[in-house]
């Protein structure tokens, strides 16, 4: 007996970090707006520094997004270690640690419905 193709969303996955992902479908749009990252030399200590990336990206409730959720769903990752991946390739060391999750930008409708929010995550070298 054949196998049965698993039916496709359609969704591109643009970045994953463990179970979370950052991705676009015609339901709903979660996408990174900016991507950095950092390395130094620490010239008196005489060796390389920890490397940092920072991902931010907004979400909004017309875009499909449960925007109460995503801000809730972040606190239990924070000192978490993933592989970060842009596509399907990693970006940064083998795994990198959630260390900072800043939230802002947070609009809150009369009925006190949270319709749009604006995250930066800071992921560091373990």
């Amino acid at each position: 007996m054949a196998k049965k193709k698993k039916k496709s969303s359609g969704a591109k996955v643009m970045c994953k970090w463990g179970s979370k992902k950052w991705k676009v479908s015609w339901k709903k749009v979660k996408a990174i707006t900016e991507l950095g990252y950092s390395m130094s030399y620490d010239s008196d200590e005489k060796k390389k520094d920890k490397r940092t990336i920072t991902i931010t990206y907004d979400v909004y409730q017309e875009m499909g997004v449960d925007v109460r959720k995503e801000l809730k769903g972040w606190y239990k990752f924070l000192g978490k270690k993933n592989g970060l991946y842009i596509g399907k390739k990693r970006i940064g060391p083998k795994k990198v640690r959630l260390d900072a999750v800043d939230i802002s930008g947070v609009q809150v409708t009369q009925r006190g419905e949270t319709i749009k929010a604006s995250f930066s995550l800071t992921f560091t070298e373990p």
